[in-house]
């Protein structure tokens, strides 16, 4: 090597550039030749620096493979920070490590060590191979990190997948226990995993991301949206085939000139996710047959919010760096990692990884509902956001609520029923569509009327007070305070977390109450159902049997996209399934009638009676039409007009409606809470001997009325006794 020399000023500013930590050997050691040479001209002149980098290389370095376990050292996961600083010590103390005896001590040591995992020699050179690999291929990318062409880009962004695939699957296989060597260990670790199991089977087989954590990029940036929902499809294809999807989106993103220049890293945009929140568990990628439907949607959800995060993040970037803001800032681009994520369905909660486990098992999308709060605040709550984050998420909650505003103005003008302006309703922030209400905010319409309910007095009627407007129209005070009606802490509380639960946690809720969140009894058979089939497929089955439905196939179509459909009530003179205001001839409207109840499997008078009086039709067991229970707004009115609104006292169904009752003022009686609590378990048992077909209506009808009629509790109990070894 050729001698050089640095003047005084030199030599003194590399030594003071040394001392300061600017001149890093760690941070030269990640940039290419080139990159160090034009680094180094700033403390040594061009002259020198080319000479100083080559002693840098050969001294520092050793070439190529010792740079290969130094940058695997420092990327590798799971490693404590301890160890990590031990191992590099140890790599850069190496005078020889391209001696096969140096480096097969090396490995020896490094196997040795506890890095969060235990590897062997093989599996810590196949580790460092592939970091060098993956750094020869990154020497290829420019200064403004793209690459010459478009396969030296992704031949580098799949290395970098490679690796880390490499090294999640040494941490998975380091922590599994096989059944026959800790059967104890194994039980309980799939009893801990079934929670996460049940919620990932529940969310799959749609395509649901895009109506609903991805509705705010819909609104906000079109052509993203756009792209992702296309690109999804491919997704699709590829997991229905056998193919693997997300590692080639992968390594699209990890290639792209923000992950190279670390912008990426430095905000924290959700791109290193290896699992969305509805889908924690990979169980059900092993049920056969099943697998493949559920890999595809799955692979559907996680990588349009890869991708969806990646390109906002790109636009986001480009646009503060146009500003002069500096997005290698920690402090400045964390803000915008988090707006990005809660863009695209991911808001922050700051919880450690033990925390967040515990509350994805116990909340179906808890992280959802955080991301809709944060948009609809606009982050001014945010302790990450910088004024810039701010008003970008100002921009695009103006977007969102300008956009869904237009789409109800269209739909008014169009439909003027289709449209429930009042904040306060249930319906606010939804269309009516083939018969039922949509939602076209991604449950921030929700939020916005839990606000409106519970935050601002109104006036309805006269009277002042926080006022909830049903489905049905009704309206209730949450300030009344008559008994057994919702206040507003209940309504919060329901809101925000009740209804937010997630299947196991939902169970556990119903099983407490003694009923479902429908108000229908705790069943075995309801319990596999809710907790084993994909949500999408239940509400199929409810909007295909629905007889409001005007078009259920589009209906179907919407919830596969994620735009929830409420099924309520609704009477006849809504639905117009039977003509109104015209003469229709005896014989015709009989046959109708006759044809409708053959329709749904049970008889035309009751058929007649549900469709007239507005009662939903939920199902149909054994010939009996089993509908929808009332509102509470609608019970406590009943109540009222009882004059029974006092603790003591419960609104019971005479014939309840798992039998075939109705929610008709003459099927309804006030009765005692110990009365109201012998009946339930009757009640149950009797329904399930309905639907099993062990019972007919008739009979069932006839003995609830007999055991009820009973007015001495000991005799009531024995006979409900009977009643269940009867029809068990």
């Amino acid at each position: 090597m050729a001698a050089f020399c640095l003047i005084k000023e030199q030599a003194d500013k590399f030594k003071k550039g040394l001392k300061s930590g600017e001149i890093s050997p760690e941070k030269m050691g990640e940039m290419t030749s080139a990159e160090r040479r034009a680094y180094l001209e700033g403390f040594v002149g061009k002259e020198n620096a080319k000479q100083v980098n080559a002693l840098f290389e050969s001294k520092l370095l050793l070439k190529n493979k010792k740079a290969g376990y130094i940058s695997w050292a420092k990327k590798v996961a799971g490693m404590t920070v301890e160890a990590k600083r031990d191992m590099i010590s140890r790599i850069e103390r190496m005078q020889d490590v391209l001696s096969p005896e140096a480096e097969a001590m090396f490995l020896e040591d490094l196997a040795g060590k506890r890095l969060g995992i235990d590897i062997s020699v093989k599996e810590a050179g196949t580790l460092a191979k592939l970091s060098k690999e993956a750094q020869d291929l990154r020497t290829k990318a420019k200064e403004d990190g793209t690459f010459p062409t478009e396969r030296d880009r992704l031949s580098y962004g799949t290395s970098q997948v490679a690796l880390e695939n490499y090294f999640n699957q040494l941490k998975l296989d380091s922590k599994s226990i096989s059944f026959r060597e800790h059967p104890g260990r194994k039980t309980f670790e799939l009893v801990k995993e079934s929670p996460g199991a049940v919620k990932s089977i529940v969310a799959s087989l749609d395509n649901s991301f895009f109506g609903r954590q991805g509705i705010k990029t819909l609104y906000t940036h079109p052509r993203v949206w756009g792209r992702t929902f296309a690109k999804s499809w491919v997704d699709i294809g590829k997991e229905l085939r056998g193919k693997d999807a997300i590692d080639a989106i992968k390594a699209d993103i990890y290639s792209r000139p923000n992950a190279l220049n670390g912008k990426y890293e430095a905000g924290g945009y959700g791109l290193r996710v290896l699992s969305e929140e509805a889908y924690p568990s990979t169980l059900p990628e092993k049920i056969p047959v099943f697998k493949r439907l559920y890999k595809a949607s799955e692979s559907a959800y996680n990588g349009a919010a890869l991708r969806m995060r990646a390109d906002l993040a790109d636009l986001l970037i480009k646009k503060a760096d146009e500003m002069g803001i500096n997005t290698l800032d920690p402090k400045e681009a964390g803000g915008m990692g988090s707006l990005v994520s809660s863009m695209t369905g991911r808001g922050n909660l700051p919880l450690t990884p033990g925390q967040a486990k515990a509350t994805n098992v116990l909340f179906f999308s808890i992280k959802f509902l955080k991301s809709n709060l944060d948009t609809l605040t606009a982050h001014q709550f945010d302790s990450k956001a910088s004024a810039f984050v701010k008003g970008e998420a100002r921009l695009n909650l103006l977007k969102i609520v300008g956009t869904t505003a237009t789409i109800l103005t269209v739909a008014k003008i169009l439909d003027p029923n289709s449209v429930d302006e009042d904040p306060r309703s249930s319906n606010f922030g939804k269309v009516k569509l083939f018969g039922h209400w949509v939602d076209i905010t991604g449950g921030l319409a929700g939020l916005s009327t839990l606000a409106a309910r519970t935050l601002v007095p109104t006036v309805h009627d006269g009277e002042l007070g926080l006022w909830k407007k049903s489905t049905s129209g009704n309206y209730t005070n949450l300030l009344a305070g008559e008994y057994g009606q919702q206040d507003a802490l209940d309504l919060v509380i329901e809101g925000l977390f009740t209804n937010k639960l997630s299947p196991m946690a939902g169970l556990v809720r119903d099983i407490w109450k003694g009923q479902q969140f429908n108000g229908e009894p705790v069943t075995i058979s309801s319990a596999i159902t809710n907790l084993g089939t994909p949500l999408t497929g239940r509400n199929w089955l409810d909007l295909a049997k629905d007889p409001a439905s005007s078009f259920a196939l589009g209906s179907m179509m919407l919830e596969f996209f994620g735009f929830s459909n409420s099924t309520t009530p609704v009477p006849n003179k809504e639905t117009k399934l039977i003509p109104e205001g015209k003469n229709v001839k005896n014989q015709d409207f009989i046959t109708a009638t006759i044809l409708y109840a053959n329709a749904i499997g049970t008889d035309p008078e009751t058929a007649f009676n549900r469709i007239f009086t507005g009662q939903q039709i939920r199902r149909v067991d054994n010939g009996t039409i089993i509908v929808e229970r009332m509102s509470v707004d609608e019970s406590q009115s009943e109540k009222r007009k009882r004059n029974a609104a006092n603790p003591q006292v419960k609104l019971d169904h005479t014939i309840p409606l798992v039998l075939g009752g109705s929610n008709d003022p003459s099927n309804l009686k006030i009765v005692t809470n110990a009365e109201h609590s012998s009946y339930t378990k009757i009640e149950t048992a009797l329904g399930k001997a309905l639907k099993k077909g062990k019972i007919s209506k008739q009979e069932a009808q006839s003995q609830i009325k007999k055991f009820k009629s009973i007015s001495d509790s000991g005799d009531r109990k024995a006979y409900g006794e009977e009643l269940i070894k009867k029809y068990k």
